[in-house]
């Protein structure tokens, strides 16, 4: 998303007045999270879990679209969000 304002922006007015402006771009992709680590029980009930995952995407496509003019994005685009993760936590069950 991206928007613009000349300054003299007034919440009484319409945004797109003006030399105002924002436009949204979108792009679909596929998201997978695999996981793995250890859970050490303290009871039979309850015990601490430990976790690494790895959030990750994937795009068939490297344009974003703007959906109001409907044009494509193409070239040095920014990256789909992915990353690791490290987790600890209580686990409750059987």
């Amino acid at each position: 998303s991206m928007n613009h304002t000349d300054g003299s922006y007034s919440w009484d007015e319409d945004f797109t007045q003006g030399t105002n402006y924002s436009i949204h771009f979108k792009k679909e992709y596929f998201v997978f999270m695999p996981t793995v680590g250890p859970l050490i029980r303290i009871k039979d009930w309850v015990g601490i879990h430990a976790a690494y995952s790895y959030l990750g995407t994937y795009s068939g496509s490297e344009k974003w679209k703007d959906e109001h003019f409907s044009f494509d994005v193409v070239g040095d685009t920014p990256p789909v969000p992915g990353g690791q993760n490290i987790s600890l936590g209580v686990w409750f069950g059987y």
